[in-house]
């Protein structure tokens, strides 16, 4: 029997475990979320997560004599919540018509040239998962964990009997007293931190907060300031202007997603004319969980924690092409949702 291109695919480096080692190699350009590191990475042998929660208790240290046994623990009260990992998977397809041109007749690195073409088409593969990835994240910061539709697959805020803080700056009003706004939010932080640590609050701003915020007569003058500063190093001042405590940074994530009814609705991450202010540089307030995918495949393979992305192939019927399917399992976590606010134009 004569082979074909398809029968490349039975190569070794189109086997399940080289897949996966392949994208998971795409290197992850998308999102502010992914650039500030505030959800690390770390991958779990389950498909849920279970988190022990502890109303920390901090209480002060009685001097004694050397040689004594010192002041007893506080316990906290034991709280355990589970969650499930959410399972996010998605088809595509390397068609004939995608390599038809790359291979001459008798060409004799046809392999190369298909193994390309494979490349290409996981790295399309790869970026749906990270934009996804950073969706996820962005209404992790909001307190509620959404799917592509704008469902509620955790509600944080519900899970933890946490109300949510939310602070109105006032924006409209000349008078308001950004000064004061902001002492809010950074004792709020400081207030439920509950053992955990930060360096410094940032604020993701939808365009319509950032421009009222950098207008307003208690912020405009520190602002131009800020600006005349920045424009000698020629950066984008939007990526960032500290004022009183607090990092402003225009966030403008959104994506798209198909509906049920087919269209396609567009979705932004950060609500118009709302910020999200959290902490940077906790220890354990935010993660992301990786768990193992939902293939036999892969089941008590190494490594047996989870990781980024996962891909198996079939060949298609008729010789037309090669399916792929790519999962991830991510589950990106706020283990103190009192940590965020929610800043209001007005």
């Amino acid at each position: 029997m004569n082979s074909t291109v398809l029968d490349l695919f039975d190569d070794p480096v189109f086997s399940t475990r080289a897949l996966v080692d392949a994208i998971n190699v795409v290197p992850n350009t998308y999102g502010r979320l992914n650039e500030l590191n505030l959800f690390p990475i770390r991958g779990v042998a389950t498909t849920y997560v279970e988190i022990e929660y502890r109303n920390g208790v901090l209480n002060l240290l009685r001097t004694a004599e050397r040689g004594t046994r010192g002041t007893a623990a506080v316990r906290g009260q034991r709280n355990v919540r589970i969650f499930k990992v959410p399972h996010i998977p998605h088809i595509d397809a390397l068609l004939a018509t995608d390599i038809q041109n790359r291979i001459p007749f008798g060409a004799t690195d046809a392999l190369d040239r298909v193994q390309n073409a494979a490349n290409e088409k996981l790295a399309d593969m790869a970026d749906k998962h990270f934009i996804t990835l950073e969706a996820l994240r962005a209404s992790a910061l909001n307190g509620v964990l959404l799917d592509a539709d704008g469902s509620t697959i955790i509600d944080f805020f519900a899970e933890f009997g946490i109300t949510e803080k939310v602070v109105d700056f006032d924006l409209t009003n000349s008078a308001s007293n950004i000064t004061k706004k902001t002492g809010e939010v950074l004792r709020h932080m400081e207030d439920n931190l509950m053992g955990e640590t930060m360096t410094r609050a940032h604020a993701l701003c939808s365009p319509e907060f950032f421009d009222e915020f950098v207008t307003h007569p208690n912020v405009e003058k520190a602002y131009q300031y800020y600006v005349s500063q920045q424009e000698a190093l020629r950066n984008d001042v939007r990526k960032g202007f500290l004022h009183k405590g607090i990092v402003y940074e225009e966030y403008r994530g959104n994506a798209n997603y198909l509906a049920a009814d087919g269209s396609v609705v567009n979705r932004k991450f950060i609500a118009a004319g709302e910020a999200r202010i959290f902490p940077l540089g906790t220890r354990q307030t935010f993660q992301t969980y990786l768990a193992p995918p939902d293939s036999l495949s892969e089941v008590n393979t190494a490594p047996t924690e989870g990781q980024m992305m996962y891909l198996t192939q079939k060949r298609l019927d008729h010789d037309v092409g090669i399916e792929y399917r790519s999962q991830s399992n991510p589950l990106p976590l706020v283990k103190r949702p009192a940590l965020l606010v929610r800043a209001t134009l007005t």
